[in-house]
């Protein structure tokens, strides 16, 4: 039995030893330079994944949105690429109703957006809205969303890294990715007209247009009765918060917010 134990072993050893994996350096290195955050947001299923493709497929070193520039010059010095700079993107939720938007039912199932959704969109009179119930937040793996105060979902730019797994989670697609240059945001994705927003929302965009007008970049624009922002022009200067009749303009907070727990 010994004998044979041993004659295993030797067996053993001798196949890990012929058949030994080496690791490419270059993989190990691109690993140490990745966030580690295994969110997906590159397109594979993990770091691991990733660092593969950069070198066995070619792909592009710049997906890391978690890392951004910094993680992507550290990637390009170990392949031997060059880039160009990064734009920084972070999520913004383009809602603020909550409180401000009436309830057309009370809802009392499962507390996850996806699952309120399937009964008439969800309790909201408002079917755009955001219904509050944080799928967002727990797919974030940056504690960077959260539901605010009103019951909204509201992104803490400081922690936002634009990976883009809120956008995805979001049953009611009404989260963007956006450049943090831009502080000035329309919080509003119903496309209603203005005389059933105001019965539903005091805080939902009406369609009146005063924006479009008043906006000196022509960074604004109407459709099916909603104001949207092009981020292309705009230069924050507030003109079109100011203007704003129901208030669904705001400006950025730049400051993280008081969680509620």
């Amino acid at each position: 039995m010994a004998i044979t134990s041993i004659l295993i072993g030797l067996g053993l050893g001798f196949a890990a030893k012929k058949f030994e994996v080496h690791s490419d350096p270059k993989k190990n290195e691109i690993l140490d330079s990745l966030p580690k955050a295994n969110c997906g947001a590159c397109g594979y299923v993990g770091c691991e994944q990733y660092a593969e493709a950069i070198l066995l497929q070619n792909v592009d070193i710049t997906l890391c949105r978690p890392g951004g520039e910094e993680t992507a010059k550290k990637i390009a010095s170990i392949v031997g690429k060059e880039i160009s700079q990064i734009e920084r993107l972070v999520a913004q939720v383009m809602c603020n109703g909550g409180t401000n938007c009436k309830d057309d039912f009370v809802y009392k199932g499962e507390q996850k957006c996806s699952y309120a959704t399937n009964f008439f969109q969800g309790q909201k009179m408002c079917k755009y809205a955001c219904l509050g119930f944080g799928d967002c937040v727990e797919v974030c793996p940056f504690d960077a969303i959260f539901i605010n105060k009103n019951g909204v979902a509201e992104v803490d730019i400081l922690k936002c890294t634009g990976c883009g797994l809120c956008v995805s989670e979001c049953p009611k697609k009404i989260i963007k990715l956006v450049p943090c240059k831009f502080q000035v945001h329309i919080r509003c994705a119903s496309k209603d007209k203005g005389v059933v927003v105001k019965q539903m929302c005091s805080t939902g965009c009406i369609g009146c247009g005063i924006c479009v007008k008043s906006c000196p970049k022509n960074d604004i624009y109407l459709d099916n009765n909603l104001a949207i922002m092009k981020y292309e022009k705009c230069d924050n200067c507030q003109i079109c918060v100011t203007k704003c009749p129901t208030k669904t303009i705001v400006i950025e907070k730049t400051t993280i917010s008081t969680k509620v727990l």
